[in-house]
């Protein structure tokens, strides 16, 4: 059940994200966040269930956010980051064309 306060306004970024526990409260002036994903299908942003086991055994759910690169640049730069930069690099040409590719996201804390 949702509380009061979360009736109130929309939510700007992933449940759980806080400078406290996340990215920029761990880093010092000048570090490097550095990740990589793959990047979002068009029309299926927002947070997505997984199975962290690949789905044999016991089930792990695991959520994951589908995110645009503007829509993870804007969640970063909210929380204390600049000099952000995200992009997709694409598959090779000798492997599948039908490959996502791989989105890489870097941004510097302030």
């Amino acid at each position: 059940m949702r509380s009061p306060s979360e009736d109130r306004k929309p939510r700007s970024v992933p449940p759980g994200w806080s400078r406290r526990t996340h990215g920029r409260g761990r880093l010092d002036p000048g570090g490097v966040l550095v990740f990589s994903r793959t990047p979002a299908v068009e029309g299926c942003h927002g947070a997505r269930g997984v199975c962290g086991n690949g789905c044999t055994g016991k089930v792990l759910p695991v959520q994951r956010w589908a995110c645009s690169e503007k829509m993870w640049l804007g969640f970063l730069m909210n929380h204390g980051f600049r000099e952000a930069d995200a992009r997709v690099l694409e598959v090779l040409e000798a492997l599948d064309p039908e490959n996502l590719g791989t989105l890489i996201v870097q941004v510097r804390a302030r």
